[in-house]
């Protein structure tokens, strides 16, 4: 079997990471996460990488800041709380 990691396995090993980092507090909420240092570390593309963010958003643990005029937006940890279930 090939040992390089399909397209589609990158891209769920890199919610999972970023998930538990999330939940596990070592993103710390305000924690900026800069899209290109994350596609570097997971090897995954761009459109890859911003289906992940937009799972991890869809689950409450990151928001979104639109950038005025820019296209791009920046990505933020949001606070959690102990009630909330994000395992």
């Amino acid at each position: 079997m090939d040992t390089i990691l399909s397209k589609k396995q990158k891209k769920e090993n890199c919610y999972q990471a970023l998930k538990a980092q999330i939940v596990t507090g070592l993103l710390k909420p305000g924690n900026a996460l800069a899209e290109q240092a994350v596609m570097e570390e997971f090897s995954i593309g761009r459109t890859p990488l911003r289906d992940v963010f937009l799972r991890i958003q869809n689950d409450g643990l990151i928001i979104r800041i639109p950038r005025g005029n820019q296209t791009s937006s920046g990505i933020i940890c949001r606070r959690i709380s102990l009630q909330e279930d994000h395992t």
